[in-house]
């Protein structure tokens, strides 16, 4: 069967609803039996649990609501326990309850992906956009009320600290599965290639990580990974190019510490370049010198939506974000106008 034939069926039993809650809960728990073994059971079940609570009182809502929120509370107190103990170097307990986090939620599986909808965990809302651009998902794309993209990221950066380099890459995989659009997530993968001395891989996965970006200082970590790169192939005035260019975006000691170590290699590299040195630089080496055009152009026409809504912390949210890369006479006018709102 097609997507259009759970949609069918999905209308007839909304159809079928009275308005009258204890009824109408009687009803839907009889449909999800009427459906069981059909081929989209787990579908439709999803679908009737999001009606029971679009059609339960407030005051039921509420107390689900509240019920929610303690597990919340304790998913938090457990995080900050987990980063308590790392801080500490107390990486066996860390490890013990990492793992036994782990173990919990990955039983549960309450957000596999079925034949209709893709479950992710994203951080804030222009991942999702950045998502539905880049891969066009021909399923509803829907939000997992479980926080799996912090579990693995956590895991594979506790793991990172153990020096169990492969095992973090597999969490850290995991961790971009739940959302691919976060640069901080790819950006820790890449580390793990970097450990095990794997160069090639760095910068080939840093090269990617490029279309994803949408905070400055995640374009200034992608300028200093490159210089890393450029260090490490002995290209030392591709790397100080890209070591100053990352400041623009982000002030980094660790990018004054190894311009600083460059300079003790080779007395030879200019270490003050000019514009059309950089430029060079990053042309032949295909560099960008800003985030992807099709972030910035996303970034404006949202924005530029929001203000023609009359949507004020939506045309706030995008326009921080064009803020980060450009900012032309016509973004700033943009930008008063948006206070002014």
């Amino acid at each position: 069967m097609e997507s259009k034939d759970f949609e069918s069926i999905m209308k007839e039993i909304t159809r079928g609803l009275t308005g009258n809650f204890e009824q109408d809960i009687s009803y839907l728990n009889e449909q999800m039996e009427k459906y069981k073994g059909h081929e989209y059971e787990k579908e439709i079940l999803r679908a009737c649990g999001r009606l029971i609570y679009e059609i339960m009182p407030e005051d039921k809502k509420k107390e689900l609501e509240e019920m929610v929120s303690k597990d919340t509370a304790g998913f938090d107190a457990a995080m900050e326990e987990i980063q308590f103990n790392i801080h500490n170097k107390k990486y066996d307990k860390a490890l013990k309850m990492m793992e036994s986090m782990v173990e919990k939620y990955e039983k549960l599986n309450m957000y596999a992906d079925d034949n209709v909808s893709e479950y992710y965990d994203f951080n804030e809302l222009f991942e999702e956009v950045l998502y539905v651009q880049l891969h066009s998902p021909k399923k509803d794309v829907r939000r997992s009320q479980i926080e799996y993209t912090k579990i693995y990221y956590q895991y594979g950066s506790l793991l990172m600290d153990l020096q169990r380099y492969e095992d973090a890459a597999r969490e850290l995989e995991k961790a971009m599965r739940w959302n691919p659009s976060n640069a901080r997530i790819a950006f820790e993968y890449a580390e793990t290639f970097k450990a095990r001395g794997m160069i090639e891989e760095y910068y080939t996965i840093t090269k990617k990580i490029h279309k994803i970006i949408f905070h400055d200082s995640d374009l200034a970590r992608y300028y200093r990974n490159l210089g890393y790169y450029y260090v490490e192939k002995q290209d030392l005035q591709t790397a100080v190019c890209c070591y100053i260019y990352s400041t623009i975006f982000e002030g980094s000691n660790i990018a004054q510490s190894e311009l600083y170590y460059i300079s003790t290699l080779d007395s030879s590299i200019n270490m003050d370049p000019e514009v059309e040195l950089l430029e060079d630089c990053f042309e032949s080496n295909d560099i960008p010198s800003n985030a992807d055009d099709d972030i910035i152009a996303m970034a404006y026409h949202l924005t530029k939506s929001c203000m023609e809504n009359g949507n004020k912390s939506g045309a706030e949210y995008f326009i921080s974000i064009l803020l980060n890369f450009i900012e032309t006479d016509e973004i700033r006018s943009m930008n008063e106008e948006i206070n002014k709102m």
